[in-house]
């Protein structure tokens, strides 16, 4: 299922991205460059957060065990993934919120096939994973909604009119990290409850950012150097009209 849901998700990020004129073979090298990294530093967020009490090597070896010690981490893949995606849209000189907005719906679609394999692996032990399922299916249709009319919301317009990319990915951001934080409530660990904190807190900072007319910037408007205005004075000659 993870690998269906990999498969049919890069073809929906393809297809968008072809919609959006971006260039065919470069984002489908980005696809595969942001998964592979972000399914890496996945599997290693998870074995460091999950350290026995005592060190050995047999940490390392799990990292490649994915039989008898399966595990990845949501956290991991989604800060990796982003942050491989805004090196290599830099590199491509791309508009990083753009291209992130088209692509959190291969991103969940990928998500909602994952959570149904894992139910359907453990379905007795683990039923949240199809309520997780069904909270992305409504993330999904929320986004689709999102993405006809958020243009048209006045309180996110700019001063020219117009709507910052960023709405999309910013969305799925926060509701997806409520979601993951709703599902381990019961398993409480300080880690996890301040990386959510953080990324809840760094969503609402950069939808404030991405509001009004401000124009992709958090930095407080009293925070900002005030021009003085120019002052132009007059020199006056006798017969002559005045000049600056």
């Amino acid at each position: 299922m993870i690998a269906l849901g990999f498969f049919l998700g890069s073809f929906l990020i393809w297809q968008r991205g072809r919609e959006e004129h971006f260039e065919e073979d470069s984002l489908m090298d980005g696809i595969l460059l942001v998964s592979m990294v972000a399914l890496i530093i996945s599997r290693a967020w998870y074995i460091v957060f999950n350290w026995s009490a005592s060190w050995r090597i047999a940490n390392f070896i799990s990292f490649f065990n994915l039989v008898k010690k399966p595990g990845f981490s949501w956290h991991g893949a989604l800060l990796g993934g982003i942050f491989t995606l805004v090196i290599y849209c830099k590199k491509q000189k791309w508009d990083f919120y753009k291209l992130a907005d088209l692509s959190v719906f291969g991103v969940v679609l990928g998500l909602i096939l994952g959570k149904i394999g894992l139910f359907l692996n453990n379905s007795v032990a683990q039923p949240v994973f199809l309520v997780e399922a069904i909270l992305l299916i409504l993330v999904y249709r929320l986004l689709l909604i999102f993405d006809k009319n958020y243009r048209t919301y006045e309180w996110y317009k700019n001063k020219r009119g117009e709507a910052n990319p960023g709405f999309l990915f910013l969305s799925f951001l926060g509701l997806s990290t409520l979601i993951y934080l709703g599902a381990t409530i019961e398993i409480f660990k300080p880690s996890q409850f301040i990386v959510n904190l953080l990324i809840i807190l760094t969503t609402l900072g950069l939808f404030y950012s991405h509001s009004g007319d401000r124009d992709l910037t958090i930095i407080p408007p009293w925070f900002k150097k005030r021009k003085k205005p120019k002052v132009r004075r007059l020199r006056f000659k006798t017969g002559m009209e005045a000049k600056e």
